[in-house]
């Protein structure tokens, strides 16, 4: 189908939502044409525990959901594989995506727009 959409993992929840989002077939997800919308956050929770184990074990190399069930009670994975190889340098900490711990006190400050 060629429809896919890329983010640097970690993901967040925002991440794993617009990469539903940005899909050419998302609007099937959300009721098109009077169908009824599928559990959109089951599919964004399938994603984001795909890219954390993506994440955290670097030596699985290719995974691959070959089915999928969205419904509107729930999400199924009905035919998976994948391929796990060892690794002699798991990853280079340069390249890792860091994201930093939201805190109740975090403010913008500043002036955003034209002086």
């Amino acid at each position: 189908l060629e429809d896919v959409a890329y983010r640097i993992p970690p993901l967040t929840d925002d991440d794993a939502a617009d990469l539903v989002r940005d899909v050419k077939a998302s609007p099937l997800f959300f009721g098109y044409r009077g169908s009824e919308a599928v559990d959109v956050p089951g599919i964004e929770r399938v994603v984001l525990r795909l890219a954390k184990l993506k994440d955290d074990l670097p030596e699985v190399q290719l995974l691959d959901l070959g089915l999928v069930l969205a419904s509107t009670t729930g999400i199924e994975v009905l035919r998976a594989s994948g391929r796990v190889s060892p690794t002699d340098d798991a990853r280079s900490s340069w390249f890792t995506r860091r994201l930093n711990a939201a805190s109740d006190d975090d403010t913008l400050v500043g002036s955003f727009g034209p002086a």
